[in-house]
């Protein structure tokens, strides 16, 4: 019989731990399940209580999951009616009535269902670089 006696560190304390072993085979493996398993079942002190008695990964604490917000939030029924009645006296939704572009595609979303970009013509672009006005 073969009777091992080792001292672990572990959380800051050292823990004493007495093996025997019955033949030499047995020694690699113990061995190995020992590293596995420091923090675990085979190190257990008297006097721990049972929620304590977990092992060494399940023993720290768990990271909480990230909780993005969602890009393209679903609009809900009642802010489709109020961007569906517009204000008599709102200028800017006047203005931008006669766009092409509805309020749903301008959001964002695939390239594929935005409103196509009309080019700028040559005038348009001279006009810019000489003082911003067309």
């Amino acid at each position: 019989d073969l009777k091992f006696i080792l001292l672990l560190r572990f959380k800051r304390k050292i823990l004493r731990v007495e093996i025997l072993l019955f033949n030499l085979s047995q020694v690699s493996n113990t061995f190995i399940f020992l590293t596995k398993r420091v923090g675990g079942r085979l190190l257990r002190r008297k006097g721990k209580k049972k929620g304590r008695e977990m092992g060494g990964a399940q023993a720290m604490k768990r990271i909480p999951r990230i909780k993005f917000p969602q890009r393209h939030p679903k609009p809900s029924g009642s802010e489709s009616r109020i961007q569906a009645e517009p204000l008599a006296g709102d200028a800017s939704h006047t203005f931008f009535s006669g766009s092409k572009a509805s309020t749903t595609t301008t959001l964002g979303g695939k390239a594929s269902l935005q409103p196509e970009r009309t080019p700028v013509s040559k005038e348009e672009i001279e006009a810019i670089l000489l003082g911003g006005c067309i």
